[in-house]
């Protein structure tokens, strides 16, 4: 019991960060709070600043409705 919890936890824990990441409008925030000046980034390490160390393969694009139905059925399970 306990390893299945241990993993529909991690499995949650993922299903947030993705949903709040569906949430963000990246480019919205850049033109608004950055006078259009920055690059969208989806993780704490980026390709621009940390080079080969970057996930450039992690991108979401901002779906308010995506999110809202990934972070209901985190709410729901």
């Amino acid at each position: 019991v306990s390893i299945y919890s241990d993993q529909l936890w991690k499995i949650q824990q993922y299903k947030v960060f993705e949903g709040i990441n569906y949430a963000i409008d990246r480019d919205e925030i850049i033109r608004k709070a950055a006078g259009c000046y920055g690059i969208p980034i989806y993780a704490i390490l980026n390709n621009e600043w940390h080079g080969g160390y970057a996930n450039t393969n992690l991108t979401f694009k901002h779906d308010p409705e995506k999110a809202s139905k990934i972070l209901e059925e985190v709410e729901n399970s």
